[in-house]
């Protein structure tokens, strides 16, 4: 292994010193913006109890929590079109003897929904 000169050994110094004071300058960049990030998030703390806070008289002033889910209908898709005649029409009918499909094409609704009525019996 050769030995290294006087003038590479300074070269590699200010190569090295070049570096730290870079790395240096990063840190410094990157404690400034980890500051300022705890700033932010203590300032986010506040207004979220502030929030909080005027929540909490909302709901004193509205004698309910603002925050409950409103009451949700259990049954899917669109609500039941088919009367309580209609659905007695179509018991009577069948009671009659009439067939499913003659029931549906009296009544103007699908097999399917005079078969559904009829199971509700």
């Amino acid at each position: 292994m050769a030995r290294e000169t006087k003038t590479d050994l300074l070269e590699r110094i200010e190569r090295l010193r070049a570096e730290n004071q870079r790395l240096a300058a990063n840190y410094t960049e990157l404690f400034d913006e980890k500051t300022a990030l705890r700033m932010r998030a203590i300032e986010l703390e506040e207004e979220n109890a502030e929030l909080r806070k005027r929540l909490a008289e909302l709901e004193a002033q509205h004698g309910r929590a603002l925050t409950e889910e409103l009451p949700q209908n259990p049954k899917r898709g669109r609500p039941c079109q088919i009367t309580p005649e209609t659905k007695e029409r179509v018991r009577a009918m069948r009671e009659g003897g009439c067939s499913m499909r003659t029931i549906a094409g009296a009544v103007g609704v699908s097999v399917s929904t005079v078969h559904g009525i009829l199971k509700e019996m």
